[in-house]
């Protein structure tokens, strides 16, 4: 969105005018905006604000007809004011006319954007209500942007389509439903249009056929259904820069027309139905920067041939499908990629040799690609300043760069841009290294999970402030868990600060912005099962430690970590009390510490938990009854306490006997009453004090004081001894 200044100054009869109309009926807004442009023609000559001014008087009037239909919770238009609406924000105008020939009001406040992408925006500042027909009052308008705002179970305005000059189309993310207006199919001056992430349904391949200019056509996570070989012949689509068809329910194959797109640039068909081979066609693709093909049911092999002539490719995403690459080992590829995703293909059983000629990766997931080979040297070297590695669920092990046999690559102490490291489920073994804290401080997410490292958890490894997600479990530590988790600064605030700003949201890598594009994948062992955290993870906190051999009690500090939504200890030997301060953790989703040896009774303060919807106990030593009330109180499944002999109480079937409530009440008692008398000492000794005190250091107020005194106990001796006389005589 362009920055522009922002009017201080402003004719107050359009403010008069504005309030009025802000409660008239829909019908009213074409003659209210009348109304407007003659008041523009009475008012507006006189001044001196009219003299700099480029602003057509009818078209701000139908800029604020248009401002009056929305909803603005975040007064994202308060520069809306003064005579000059071409220094509005979201306004462009032309230098030689006066039109208006752009309006951006696409939402970018807390936006992550991402290959020049919208990875996430801020829908507080979204602005929704009504897209009002004084936008057909803007005669010259050829690009118009309201992506990422709330215009939810409204339809695209049919007006929309009467814009001739109309170029860039974008009304992304906006939760339009129903279908594309019948004059939106016949705008054949538009060149970009971009409809993704809306609910249009039953759209045809012929809907879009009279679109004869389109360049770059984006209808991603819509409901798109039919065959796409038909969808795309309908589009006469080979002048296509950009195609994003994905996520929608799209079959068939790219046979037959896919060689024929020589023009694009960015293709996506990602989470679709699409099957087959990928045809060797797709090599005369020579200007694709970006090919996103992931999650769809592709076969077959890809080979040199395919990839021949893509020299400008920097993103590739094969993802999720049964294909197999398979190149000679001495290949040199003609592309220099920054983003790679292959997992879940076969890449295997040999490491990839010609990795190592992209030395400009940032990301690269090739998990659960069957590899099973050592990890070469030349990989440490290579991808040293990469920002996200994911090589889980392969079998990597043997010798690797610092000699030390399948231990915890020394290599990575050189990749401090890493914000995210998976190494789960392979070979590794040793010690975690306490080094990890000096030497990748940008880590946010650690998974180490389904390995065979021992020793003791390093104490250095919570005092990485932005790690939020670390994941030790299925290993063989022991020790202590560690009191120095309350350094773990990203869980101690709660559930959104990690990311969250006023400002446009990025994900920082030290001091800068991530640039690539990211569609992470992790598991996460969160209520009672393995869960696939997609993008989301970036505002997922968790703490999993289970299966290992760690001892000793749950340290207290446990309760600073309140951003913590999962924590899982299960499996260990920890002992102890299960301590109160777990009741601090506030975002707590899933708490799991099963099968340890802890002891006592379950801390009231569980029940705090407001969001907790998992829980496990089991198999512990805990006795007594079990809290009731609050959250606890909905989770009524008995088997989250099972193998606790001395527990007793809702829900399981065990009735705690009276006698030891009572008792339990008496022992309660006692300690409230020894709570009150050291309360009663302390307060008689506090009030005692002020008075000797005020007595010690102020004569006049002791001076009155002992002369009350002494008067005082006078009187009480003569009344004493003229009532015993009395009583002498009888």
């Amino acid at each position: 969105m362009a920055k522009v200044d922002m009017v201080i100054s402003h004719d107050a009869s359009y403010d008069a005018f504005r309030d009025i109309h802000t409660h008239m009926n829909y019908e009213l807004r074409i003659p209210l905006f009348w109304v407007l442009l003659l008041t523009q023609a009475t008012f507006g000559t006189c001044g001196d604000e009219q003299t700099n001014s480029n602003c057509l008087p009818s078209e701000k009037a139908a800029l604020l007809t248009l401002k009056a239909g929305f909803v603005d919770p975040q007064n994202c238009l308060s520069s809306w004011e003064g005579q000059d609406c071409c220094r509005w924000r979201g306004v462009t105008c032309s230098n030689a006319t006066g039109h208006v020939v752009k309006l951006d009001l696409g939402n970018t406040y807390g936006q992550i954007v991402i290959q020049d992408e919208v990875f996430f925006a801020d829908m507080s500042y979204a602005l929704h209500g009504e897209i009002c027909s004084s936008m057909l009052f803007l005669p010259n308008l050829n690009y118009l942007d309201l992506s990422y705002n709330n215009f939810s179970r409204s339809k695209i305005p049919e007006f929309i389509g009467s814009l001739k000059e109309l170029k860039h189309l974008n009304l992304a993310h906006n939760n339009f439903d129903g279908r594309l207006p019948n004059a939106l199919r016949n705008m054949n001056s538009v060149e970009e249009l971009y409809l993704g992430e809306n609910n249009l349904m039953d759209m045809k391949p012929s809907d879009l056929k009279n679109l004869t200019n389109l360049k770059f056509l984006d209808l991603s996570e819509n409901k798109l259904i039919g065959d796409i070989t038909e969808f795309i012949e309908s589009l006469s689509p080979y002048r296509f820069q950009s195609l994003d068809l994905g996520e929608n329910n799209l079959y068939g194959n790219l046979s037959g027309w896919i060689g024929r797109m020589t023009s694009l640039t960015t293709l996506s068909l990602s989470g679709n139905n699409l099957s087959g081979p990928i045809p060797p066609s797709i090599r005369r693709l020579t200007q694709l920067v970006e090919l996103d093909l992931g999650d769809n049911n592709f076969h077959g092999e890809i080979t040199e041939n395919h990839l021949l002539g893509m020299s400008n490719l920097k993103n590739l995403d094969l993802s999720f499908n049964s294909v197999r690459l398979i190149v000679d080992a001495n290949w040199l590829p003609p592309f220099r990629l920054s983003y790679v995703d292959l997992s879940s293909c076969r890449l295997g059983p040999k490491f990839p040799e010609w990795l190592k000629w992209q030395t400009h990766i940032r990301f690269l997931d090739i998990s659960n690609t069957s590899i099973a080979d050592e990890v070469p040297v030349w990989f440490w070297h290579v991808f040293s300043k990469s920002r996200r590695l994911i090589l889980s669920k392969n079998n990597l092990s043997g010798a690797i760069h610092n000699n030390l046999s399948g231990e915890f690559p020394r290599r990575l102490e050189y990749f401090n841009s890493l914000i995210l490291l998976n190494l789960e489920n392979n070979n590794f073994v040793g010690s975690v290294p306490p080094w990890i804290r000096k030497k990748l401080p940008s880590l946010r997410f650690l998974l180490l999970g389904s390995n065979r490292f021992n020793g003791a958890i390093p104490g250095q490894l919570f005092k990485l402030e932005l790690l939020q997600l670390l994941d030790l479990s299925n290993n063989n530590l022991n020790g202590t868990v560690p009191s120095s988790l309350r350094s773990l600064q990203a869980l101690t605030t709660l559930r959104d600060d990690t990311f969250a700003s006023h400002n446009p949201f990025s994900i920082d890598i030290g001091i800068n912005p991530l640039t690539d594009e990211v569609e992470i994948v992790t598991e996460v062992d969160t209520k009672g099962q393995l869960l696939d955290f997609k993008d989301n993870i970036l505002y997922y906190k968790s703490l999993d430690l289970s299966q290992n051999n760690l001892v000793g009690n749950i340290p207290e500090e446990i309760g600073a970590l309140v951003g913590l939504r999962n924590l899982n200890l299960s499996r260990n030997k920890l002992s102890g009390d299960i301590p109160r301060s777990v009741g601090n953790l506030e975002s707590l989703e899933s708490l799991d510490l099963s099968n340890n040896d802890l002891s006592g009774s379950i801390p009231l303060s569980l029940s705090d938990l407001t969001f907790l919807s998992h829980l496990n106990l089991s198999y512990n030593n805990l006795f007594g009854r079990i809290p009731s009330g609050r959250q606890l109180q909905a989770l009524d499944d008995p088997s989250i306490y099972e193998g606790n002999n001395g527990l007793c109480g809702f829900p399981l079937p065990i009735e705690c006997p009276e006698s030891k409530t009572t008792s339990q009440y008496f022992i309660s008692e006692k300690e409230n009453s020894h709570d009150v008398n050291i309360g009663v000492v302390i307060g008689f000794a506090f009030g005692a004090w002020i008075v000797y005190g005020a007595l010690l250091f102020k004569r006049s107020w002791r001076v009155a004081y002992f002369s009350f005194v002494d008067n005082m106990y006078d009187r009480f001796y003569v009344f004493a001894i003229l009532n015993w006389a009395r009583i002498m005589q009888k």
